[in-house]
């Protein structure tokens, strides 16, 4: 275990090194002086524009600028954000609540509701049950997000009026009845300060995109899971289980879900990370002020040390969500620590 520990190690630090490698040498062959964008754009004078190359930096050697780059991503800092003019992790520390505020409460449901329904489905595979299944699961993740949030904004916000069309807070709300910042979550905010108007609209403002966000990890993790566990059932250990007499409860609880839920597990730790980057879209159409906005607004602007942060944090994400998944399967499934 321990050497299988250590070369997934290996392999993640050579994963994360090449990012920032890449990153580096695709902001410097962008189009656009970086130092003209930090010092103003178009109307920046000379002067200007050569004292904030040398603030970043860019007036030394190739080599140099890599490694003051990766020295200072290791430490957390990914420089100032060109337009805000705070640090890129201030601006980060803001956003980020939004958008986990969304993506913990989807990926809870993707558990409680993917997996169950995948276990029904593959126990009764070829049934009723899992053919219905499989239709809704295969159209749930056929749908597009985005043309899923313009159709659930039209018919429950904008048509039957119960919901917020967007935004975290409606404009009375903000005004009378603010949410004091603690922690981000506007959600514990409210129980903190115990502010239940607040805490009332922000629930509000939360089902649709929750709702349309977790059409698409539902449907994953339902077909992940019923193709593990109608796999395992094959297997010759569960048709032993069944020979000796034990009870079908207890072959599926015992030997099929602890089996199946490896690979399940592995969407939905991948699912997560794609969820806190890839909620672009929805993010936009809904108003709603978290990374996906923000690093949208930061391409438009071409605000590069935003882009960057929030690039690389992805891919770190990916990695060491994929390393912990990793060691997960070894511990649970002795056979991955022999691959």
């Amino acid at each position: 275990m321990i050497r299988y520990i250590a070369r997934r190690l290996v392999f993640a630090t050579v994963v994360v090194v090449g990012v920032l490698v890449i990153t580096f040498l695709i902001v410097r062959v962008l189009p656009g002086d970086p130092a003209r964008l930090y010092a103003g754009g178009p109307r920046a004078t000379p002067d200007q524009v050569d004292r904030a190359r040398h603030e970043l930096g860019l007036d030394r050697p190739l080599v140099e600028q890599l490694g003051a780059y990766m020295g200072n991503v290791v430490r957390g800092d990914f420089g100032r954000s060109f337009v805000t003019r705070r640090t890129v992790v201030e601006d980060l520390a803001r956003f980020f609540p939004a958008t986990l505020e969304l993506v913990i409460p989807v990926m809870s449901l993707a558990l409680m509701l993917g997996v169950p329904v995948g276990v029904v489905s593959g126990a009764r595979s070829g049934g009723r049950i899992d053919q219905t299944t499989r239709f809704l699961a295969i159209s749930g993740a056929a749908l597009p997000p985005f043309w899923l949030a313009l159709v659930a904004q039209l018919v429950f916000a904008s048509s039957l009026g119960w919901l917020p069309v967007a935004g975290r807070l409606g404009s009375e709300v903000t005004v009378l009845e603010p949410i004091d910042r603690v922690t981000g979550f506007y959600t514990v905010d409210a129980v903190l300060t115990g502010n239940w108007i607040g805490l009332g609209d922000a629930l509000a403002h939360l089902v649709l995109p929750i709702v349309v966000l977790s059409v698409y990890p539902i449907s994953l993790v339902i077909r992940q899971t019923r193709s593990s566990v109608v796999e395992v059932m094959r297997e010759p250990f569960v048709t032993a289980a069944r020979a000796s007499g034990l009870p079908e409860r207890t072959i599926m609880f015992r030997f099929v879900l602890k089996n199946a839920f490896v690979p399940t597990l592995t969407v939905l730790g991948l699912t997560f990370v794609a969820s806190l980057t890839g909620s672009v879209l929805i993010e936009v159409i809904f108003g709603w002020p978290g990374i996906g906005r923000y690093v949208t607004d930061s391409i438009i602007a071409s605000d590069l040390p935003a882009v960057v942060a929030v690039t690389v944090i992805g891919t770190v994400g990916y990695v060491v969500v994929n390393l912990v998944v990793d060691l997960i399967q070894a511990a649970l499934d002795p056979r991955v620590r022999a691959r």
